[in-house]
């Protein structure tokens, strides 16, 4: 490895990292609203409060 070659190896790494977390993130959202729309229906509200 070249610094520069280790750099942006780090780089590319971080991004996918990132990039997973906004996936999940995303994925975890949708499941919350998913839940919350369910229990609004039964007379809960979760996120309106």
């Amino acid at each position: 490895f070249t610094s520069e070659e280790k750099r942006l190896y780090l780089l590319t790494l971080l991004f996918s990292c990132l990039f997973r977390m906004i996936m999940q993130a995303q994925e975890f959202l949708y499941a919350l609203c998913i839940a919350e729309n369910t229990l609004e229906q039964k007379g809960f509200h979760i996120l309106s409060m």
